[in-house]
């Protein structure tokens, strides 16, 4: 006896699949830090993550500034993320110029002006 499958039910079979295959694959995932910070969720904290510029070319004044992160990597060299974007020490973008990047703080001009901004906006440590 020998059975042939209509080539219409085999199509509605692998659909059927399919549907089943994406259906699983589009449940939500949920972080459970348990107890630990999340590591995805930025130390500076969500509410200064506003976007004050479109560019750092368009950085007019201190209040325009986002600081996000420094990092140091091999051999010393220091990057700062400002609004999104990397800059290096001695960089100048701009009205901007990055005069000096430490462990948690950089050093700054805008038009010759100096500022300093750290990366914790409060004590750390215990």
């Amino acid at each position: 006896m020998r059975i042939r499958l209509n080539s219409s039910v085999f199509l509605v079979c692998l659909l059927c699949i399919g549907i089943s295959a994406v259906s699983r694959a589009e449940e939500a995932y949920i972080y459970d830090s348990h107890g630990k910070r999340d590591p995805f969720v930025t130390l500076v904290g969500i509410t200064t993550l506003r976007q004050a510029v479109e560019t750092l070319e368009d950085i007019t004044s201190i209040e325009d500034i986002i600081l996000q992160g420094i990092a140091v990597g091999a051999g010393g060299k220091k990057i700062v993320i400002l609004n999104g974007e990397m800059m290096k020490e001695g960089e100048t973008i701009g009205h901007l110029a990055i005069k000096e990047i430490s462990k948690n703080s950089i050093t700054l001009t805008i038009d010759e002006a100096e500022y300093k901004l750290n990366i914790y906006e409060g004590k750390r440590g215990g």
